[in-house]
């Protein structure tokens, strides 16, 4: 008995030489519309470099987009403050840098909001514990005295609603609404020597 090998259609032959041949008469047409069209990218990616060079890059609002810059935020006698934009936390308030023109470490260590109150030989700043959605609104409310250049914590503040009323010789901080319970005096004694509150 005679074996009998398995014959592969006539068909499938042809249309795979038929496919091999145009494929090979078209590979360097592929080929060189490849390199043309990565070539084209290259081309506008370098285009697009050179123009940000020459042309400054604008905000939505068309101004110049800057890099933050030290600018003035407060002075107490001989004590200048500068500010330094760092960022704004979502929906919620922007915090900043704070140098002076003498050594004080706490402003290299935290983050500072933008109020300040220039009072008595110092100022009260806002001292931010963290910068994240979940920590705000808790701040320290300081008094940096500006003959010392020494950080005094006065209250811990757990509100964005406060306002400051300044009589003669004390402050009275108002946390919410105008209620007796959310009311806050600092007096210009306390900060004299070591800060209390009332």
């Amino acid at each position: 008995m005679q074996d009998k090998l398995p014959q592969i259609p006539q068909g499938n032959t042809v249309l795979r030489k038929l496919w091999t041949v145009a494929f090979t008469l078209m590979y360097p047409f592929i080929l060189l519309f490849s390199l043309l069209f990565i070539g084209v990218i290259h081309l506008f990616s370098l285009l697009s470099r050179l123009i940000s060079l020459v042309i400054p890059v604008r905000g939505e609002d068309g101004q110049e987009e800057q890099k933050p810059k030290w600018s003035l935020f407060a002075k107490v006698g001989e004590l200048k403050i500068e500010r330094k934009f760092v960022d704004e936390v979502m929906f919620g308030p922007s915090y900043y840098r704070l140098k002076a023109n003498q050594a004080i470490q706490d402003f290299s260590d935290h983050y500072f909001g933008d109020f300040q109150l220039p009072w008595q030989d110092g100022i009260l700043l806002q001292k931010w514990h963290d910068v994240t959605n979940k920590q705000l609104p808790d701040f320290d409310l300081v008094f940096l005295n500006a003959q010392t250049g020494t950080l005094h914590h006065l209250q811990t503040i757990k509100s964005f609603t406060w306002k400051v009323e300044q009589e003669k010789d004390k402050l009275i901080l108002w946390l919410d609404e105008k209620k007796e319970e959310g009311k806050l005096i600092i007096r210009a004694t306390d900060l004299q020597a070591n800060p209390s509150l009332r």
